[in-house]
This record gives structure tokens, sequence and C-alpha cells, in this order.
């Protein structure tokens, strides 16, 4: 019922803005805005702030752009340190879900302990996506410390497309912060994902042993066959489903917004620039910096709209994406 009447919702608000364009295009900036800040299909990216703490991640997955990122990352500290996520964060309402994730893993981050606890302290919810691979301190964090609204374990798979060696202290941290984390969340708040076709064997052992044990439940188990392009930066492998990419040259008159409402969920670097989202593994459009700037400002995208490039479906970096649509 909830999904029909979204999708109901959508559709008002879509014939809503064509009408408005019928009359005046003088609001076109304003709705690919609107448009481009609104997601529908995930609550937990309602608004929000992701968090890279490190330049280049271990796992080098088969699936993920991390040369691109570290090829155009050079210039950025290696590692977000305390004193300057804490600069960072002061220009970011407590009303802005933060999500561990972006570009890397982020347990490689020696003050990734002391980040959590701090946002923990001043009421900010917090997501985490991590492969359980990292520093001492910070894995020792998540068999210790409850602080988050919403967990996601992206583990190793059966075809070694994610480069993360499995050895029995691996499978104990990850079979500890599971086991631990499981006491605090609810079953929808804490997910086990692989991309691929199955887990790696030692890990669907566990996780097939904390099923018996009742500790999670199948229905937290996601095994993803399907592949977001990361702005067309990834290259395609058999039996994945992917989007088609939404643009090969733009068309006259429509207005081109961001599908994936990614403009209200941009990533946070490691000198607390943030890049426009999750996509943008070359880190193309520098949104701003947060030590400088509120992410009100920040998320106003003036940069992004100070000409016609992004409405228009000219702008380089989207119109490799499949989330770049138009009305």
């Amino acid at each position: 019922m909830k999904t029909f009447f979204i999708k109901f919702l959508k559709n008002i608000i879509f014939l809503f803005f064509r009408l408005v364009r019928m009359i005046t295009n003088k609001f076109d900036k304003k709705i690919s805005l609107y448009l481009s800040k609104s997601n529908w299909s995930s609550e937990i990216y309602v608004k929000g702030l992701e968090i890279t703490t490190t330049v280049g991640c271990a796992m080098m997955c088969e699936y993920c752009p991390q040369e691109s990122y570290k090829k155009n990352g050079k210039e950025y500290p290696r590692s977000i340190n305390f004193e300057v996520f804490k600069n960072a964060i002061k220009n970011v309402d407590n009303s802005y879900i933060i999500h561990w994730t972006g570009f890397s893993e982020p347990l490689h981050a020696k003050d990734f302990p002391l980040m959590s606890k701090y946002l923990n302290q001043n009421g900010y919810k917090q997501h985490i996506s991590t492969t359980m691979y990292g520093r001492e301190e910070s894995k020792e964090f998540m068999i210790t410390e409850n602080c988050f609204d919403s967990i996601m374990y992206h583990l190793p798979d059966d075809k070694n497309l994610m480069k993360l060696k499995v050895n029995d202290k691996y499978l104990q941290f990850l079979e500890k912060s599971i086991t631990f984390q499981a006491k605090y969340l609810k079953k929808n708040k804490l997910n086990i994902m692989v991309i691929g076709d199955d887990f790696e064997p030692q890990v669907k052992k566990l996780i097939n042993d904390l099923i018996q044990k009742k500790i999670i439940s199948p229905k937290q188990i996601d095994i993803r066959k399907h592949l977001v392009t990361r702005a067309n930066q990834i290259k395609h492998f058999d039996g994945f489903r992917t989007n088609e990419n939404s643009i090969k040259s733009s068309e006259k008159d429509k207005l081109y917004y961001c599908g994936y409402g990614r403009l209200n969920k941009g990533v946070m670097l490691t000198n607390g620039s943030v890049a426009i989202c999750c996509n943008d593994y070359s880190i193309e459009h520098n949104v701003g910096n947060l030590i400088d700037n509120n992410i009100i400002e920040l998320y106003k995208h003036k940069k992004l709209f100070e000409n016609d490039e992004f409405i228009r479906g000219n702008k380089s970096l989207c119109n490799r994406c499949e989330f770049y649509k138009f009305i």
C-alpha cells in the first residue's frame, strides 16, 4: 500500500511539473533541483552525507572503479583525521543521516572510532556499509560499540571479485560484530550482502551458523546480481544486470535531473570537500568544502546550476550515468 501511494504521489508531482513547463520554463532549474534531491525508493536516503575515510580501498573489488578514484584523489590527504572531521561536521545539522561508505572501506581510517563516537554523542543517525576489513581499533569498535541506526555488511564472494583474504581472524571479527550489533538493531536495519553468485565458502558457513543460532534470519541476506555502473566507469560481468545508460545525446526541450535523488547526498572526502554523489569516483565535480560552508548552502548546488549544462542534458559526468533522466 505504501509503495502504491509513493508511486501515485510521484506521478502527480511529475504531472504538475509538466503542466508548469507547458506554461513557462522559468522554473526549470528549481524543478530539476527538487527532483534531483528526491529519492522515491529508500527511506535511508531522505537526506544525508556520505563519508569517504581514505583515498583508495584495500579490497580493490573488480566491480568498483578504484583506479579512477586513486588517480584523481592524489591531491587529497590519504586518510581523514578527527580534527578535519569535526571542523567539517560542525556545518552539518544532525537532521542529516551520516553514511559511512562513499568510495572506500570506512574501517581503514585510524580515527574512525573517534569520529563515530563524536557523531553518536551529538545526536546524529549513522549508517555504515562495511566489509569488516580494516584497522584493528576500528574492527574492535564494531564489536564493542552500538552507534549505528543501520548496518550493511558487504562480504566476500565465491569468485574473488572482492579482493579480501578470508582467514580465521577475519571470520572471528565478523562473527563477533554481527552477533553484537544484532542485539541492538531491528532485523530490517541489519543486512548482509554479497555482490556475485554467492558468498565465499567460509563466510557462507558462518552466515548459515548464525541463522541456525537465530542471531540473524534468511530475510536479512541479500545476494545481489545488479551493478550500478558508477557513471559508466565499471566493466560489465556476465550474469550481472546493469542499468542502461540513459543518454546518448541530449534531447531538445527536455528537462534533465538526477533520477537517483543524489543531489541531497554528497560524499565528503578526506579534506572536507564534497563530491557531487556516490557515482563520482573520478571526483569530477567538487560541490565545495564543508569546513568553510554549511551543508544547506552546498546542497543548493549553485555551481552546478550556474548555467544550463545540467538541466539540458550536457553535464559530462552525469550524461554517462544511467540515473540521468528527463521529464
